[in-house]
């Protein structure tokens, strides 16, 4: 979820300079919670006529807001899975995706079904063949050329209102196809025309006398009848990232859908510029991502080559201090040896010949070689690797 917060004052000056069923909408709210919002904080909202003065151009004061130095903070919740684009990037997309015919709020529906559009030619002998299911409505088939849902005392009616639809699309600049699906800046919208269903209580053809006992409230059955009332609906707009879009477009007792055809096509190019704006979000959302991964992959590099110039300096001085060690471990036997000859030398007592001592001398004199990091080494047992025993397998 994602969260708007603004001031008290900066509500207040877009209460009374934008109809609160506009202003609801951009934050998704209805008009009546807009207007609980603005009690909980105190807010005046417009007095009955003040946009009708307005737009006649008559002067019109906003009543003062009560307590200008009390300005808390209002936080509203959007439910556009947390990405928000720049305010010049959502200018660029409608930009981009609205055009100036499709403002147009008039789009006259045809009288007869000669020179329809191909997809309405097709969707009529589709659905001129097709069966009823149980509540008198026409079965589409898989490869429907239109999605129209009607009884067949609506068809014509319906089919009549998808070529006003599909013409006006088209002359827009849309792109139009089979579903019907409307193209509209790279976005792919699809809608549908349905016919509602009023439902009808009625006695059952037979009693079943068997059973448990039913009261009578509970002997009616429930039946279903075309209404003769058109709903056109965008698909796309259940889509959670659709949070706010108008989705359907109903006949009403004073108003029929072929006088909204302009208004159900704002909508579908509002849910384009919906659609749009949350893929440019979620393509932003993976940049950062894709960004953040590459800067943490380039320090953790960075960190792995530290430490291995790390181990790899820690085991030359541990070399240093290792030949140092011997060094002075050749030293102090060189000493030794010294010593000892000094020693053997003062007990020999006249005695010349001492072969085990001069084996002992050259054996220890090697040793010294050996330890000492400067000199040479001699081979040494010491230095050769011992192999594996063989394994003892037993034999019975």
């Amino acid at each position: 979820m994602t969260y708007i917060t603004i001031t008290r004052q900066e509500l207040y000056a877009q209460i009374w300079s934008e109809p609160m069923v506009r202003l609801a909408k951009k934050y998704e709210l209805s008009d009546v919670g807009l207007a609980k919002m603005c009690r909980r904080y105190n807010i005046p909202r417009p007095y009955p006529g003040y946009w009708a003065k307005k737009e006649s151009g008559v002067r019109t004061t906003p009543t003062p807001l009560p307590e200008p130095e009390e300005n808390s903070e209002i936080r509203f919740q959007l439910r556009n899975d947390g990405r928000i684009l720049r305010p010049e990037v959502r200018a660029a997309i409608k930009k981009e995706i609205l055009k100036e015919d499709s403002k147009k709020q008039e789009i006259k529906v045809g009288e007869n079904l000669r020179q329809t559009h191909p997809l309405v030619c097709v969707a009529r002998e589709q659905l001129e063949q097709a069966e009823v299911n149980e509540d008198r409505l026409l079965i589409l088939p898989q490869d429907h050329a239109l999605s129209i849902t009607v009884s067949k005392r609506l068809l014509r009616r319906a089919l009549l209102i998808m070529d006003a639809l599909l013409k006006s699309l088209e002359e827009v600049g849309y792109n139009v196809n089979s579903g019907p699906e409307v193209e509209i800046g790279g976005v792919r919208i699809t809608f549908s025309i349905t016919e509602a269903l009023d439902s009808k209580k009625g006695q059952p053809d037979k009693f079943n006398l068997e059973g448990s006992y039913q009261f009578g409230h509970s002997k009616f059955v429930t039946k279903y009848i075309p209404s003769g009332r058109l709903t056109l609906r965008i698909n796309e707009g259940d889509a959670y990232w659709a949070g706010g879009c108008r989705k359907y477009w109903r006949d009403s007792e004073k108003t029929k859908i072929e006088e909204r055809l302009g208004s159900f096509i704002a909508g579908l190019a509002e849910v384009a510029i919906r659609k749009k704006e949350y893929d440019l979000a979620c393509a932003e959302e993976e940049a950062q991502k894709r960004e953040k991964e590459r800067k943490q992959a380039e320090l953790a590099r960075a960190r792995a080559d530290k430490l291995a110039r790390r181990k790899d300096e820690e085991k030359r001085v541990e070399a240093l201090i290792r030949e140092v060690s011997d060094w002075k471990k050749s030293q102090d036997l060189k000493a030794y040896i010294n010593a000892k000859k000094e020693v053997h030398e003062a007990r020999r007592e006249g005695v010349q010949n001492d072969d085990e001592f001069n084996e002992w001398v050259k054996w220890a004199e090697m040793q010294v070689k050996r330890l000492n990091p400067l000199a040479i080494n001699p081979p040494s047992i010491l230095d050769e690797s011992l192999e594996e025993e063989p394994e003892l397998r037993n034999s019975w």
